[in-house]
């Protein structure tokens, strides 16, 4: 929040510029990261031999984003335990290879989606 700090009639007028569809496009995308982010913990976990159901993941995916809106820090402490990169031994190395390989491929998504509009 403090990148928007004295900024607020510039967020104000960005918000109030967006299109419906861009909001609802917005709205989507998010929705289908949460998705998604909960199936590949699911397949993260079941591969590592255990059994979580996919409403439960879900929902713990769903709380993590509310919570992180109300407190940065809320998501990193209740990491997902099955999140691991496979075939590395090191448990802290797995999940640490895990979170930059996740990061990096998101990275990568937003920069192609904004090379593709022109924002580049």
């Amino acid at each position: 929040m403090w990148l928007l700090a004295g900024r607020r009639q510039e967020f104000a007028d960005a918000i109030s510029s967006a299109g419906p569809a861009v909001l609802a496009v917005t709205v989507l995308l998010q929705v289908a990261a949460l998705v998604a982010r909960s199936e590949a913990w699911h397949l993260s976990i079941e591969a590592a031999g255990g059994t979580v159901e996919r409403r439960v993941l879900y929902r713990a995916s769903s709380m993590q984003v509310v919570g992180s809106v109300l407190n940065g820090n809320l998501g990193v402490a209740a990491p997902i335990p099955g999140y691991a990169f496979p075939g590395v031994e090191d448990e802290r190395l797995a999940k640490g290879l895990a979170g930059l390989v996740g990061t990096l491929g998101v990275f990568a998504l937003g920069s192609g989606a904004a090379y593709a509009r022109g924002c580049a």
